[in-house]
């Protein structure tokens, strides 16, 4: 997760929804080092910041989040619990086939702006949240809503979650071999083929025997 941190001057979709990913696939934040638990909070902090003023929003919107955020303090970990329920309740119901309702989040405050663009008048839109409002929620709604198909999957060989990059269906390139390897390995030509290797190293082990046993 280190390579997530970039220049507060800018909220790179990508890294964001890698960072929604990342709390998918953790069962409980107890269970992540202080290490991991203060990159997280930090994530959050830089990017949280960069919402403040990108929209303008007072001190009020501040205090809910950026206060004595640190693993440790009681704040810090309402916060670690907050954003990880925030990404089981939404990305990982949606995954598993679930309805989740919009006001999971909370984002009653977040307005919509539609323009049209290009030649065949294309519909756009633009949020922004209106007064106070819960960062975290927003945060994970831009990281949905300005990615066009729903950019978390299910990697189609261990299950984790990760953030899709156009049609990637594994996590890692080691899940795509093994999956590769494993449909390899499941053709009839395949399992003929085992078979038939099976056969002759069983062969060559009985005729070494055989030898052994000669006067």
């Amino acid at each position: 997760m280190d390579s997530i941190f970039n220049s507060r001057s800018e909220l790179r979709s990508d890294d964001i929804q890698s960072f929604w990913a990342h709390l998918a696939n953790t069962a409980d934040v107890e269970d992540l080092t202080s290490g991991e638990q203060a990159r997280i909070l930090g994530l959050l902090t830089i990017w949280c910041e960069t919402l403040l003023e990108l929209y303008n929003l007072g001190s009020s919107a501040r205090s809910t989040l950026l206060s004595s955020m640190t693993p440790g303090s009681k704040s810090g970990r309402a916060v670690l619990r907050k954003t990880h329920r925030i990404s089981q309740d939404v990305i990982v119901k949606l995954l598993d086939g679930e309805s989740v309702r919009t006001d999971t989040l909370n984002l009653t405050s977040v307005s919509t702006t539609w323009n049209l663009s290009g030649p065949e008048g294309t519909l756009e839109e633009r949020f922004a949240p209106n007064g106070k409002v819960d960062l975290q929620s927003f945060l994970l709604f831009m990281a949905i809503k300005k990615s066009g198909p729903f950019p978390f999957r299910r990697c189609k060989q261990c299950r984790r979650v990760f953030a899709r990059n156009r049609r990637q269906e594994f996590c890692s390139g080691q899940c795509r071999t093994q999956s590769a390897e494993s449909r390899r390995k499941a053709t009839p030509a395949r399992k003929e083929q085992l078979a038939k290797a099976a056969k002759k190293h069983r062969a060559k082990i009985e005729k070494a025997r055989k030898s052994r046993k000669k006067p």
